[in-house]
């Protein structure tokens, strides 16, 4: 399912719940109603896909049970989980709460990593590009789903790009890659 069908589901009695890779993800008016009744961190990001800004939390497998404690479940599937809502939530208090989020954005610009050519200037710049998003990325306020779409962000673009790494390049964004996922696993 696409964010813009997630999004057109959202309504005042319902709660939508989506697996997302490893993660469960709750977004807007049903990240705010997550957010009441468990200590999340909100995201906020702009979705090209839907042209708008969105406000998601995500949180593992094993936090799902004490948050559905707090719903009454209709619909429980693999991938998606449907719960009634005791309370509507206060349109205001949603749209201040939203409000206070700030927007994130990535310092790293893919189509600037995705260039045709694989001469040894562009593919110095272009892991000059990776290691700075690495190095610009902040662990300590990062929650599990940030982690996880940064690790998900540098796969695609190891893929997709066309540069050419030495042997010790690659292992050494493995290994970076692998800890950064051992490290979000400890985070929170």
């Amino acid at each position: 399912m696409k964010l813009l069908e997630k999004l057109s589901l959202l309504n005042d009695d319902t709660l939508h719940l989506y697996k997302e890779g490893v993660f469960w993800v709750a977004y807007e008016q049903d990240a705010f109603r997550l957010c009441a009744v468990k200590q999340l961190r909100p995201s906020r990001k702009y979705v090209k896909a839907v042209k708008q800004d969105v406000v998601s939390v995500g949180f593992p497998d094993s936090v799902l049970e004490s948050i559905l404690a707090h719903f009454e479940v209709k619909e429980r599937k693999p991938q998606y989980v449907c719960a009634s809502v005791k309370e509507m939530i206060d349109d205001q208090e949603f749209v201040r709460w939203r409000a206070g989020i700030e927007i994130r954005t990535t310092s790293l610009q893919t189509s600037s990593l995705l260039s045709s050519g694989t001469d040894s200037s562009s593919t110095s710049s272009e892991m000059s590009l990776i290691y700075e998003r690495l190095r610009s990325f902040r662990l300590s306020a990062a929650t599990p789903m940030d982690c996880m779409r940064l690790v998900e962000e540098l796969q695609k673009l190891m893929v997709k790009s066309t540069f050419n790494i030495t042997v010790k390049e690659f292992h050494l964004l493995g290994l970076v890659l692998s800890l950064t996922v051992a490290m979000c696993q400890g985070v929170r």
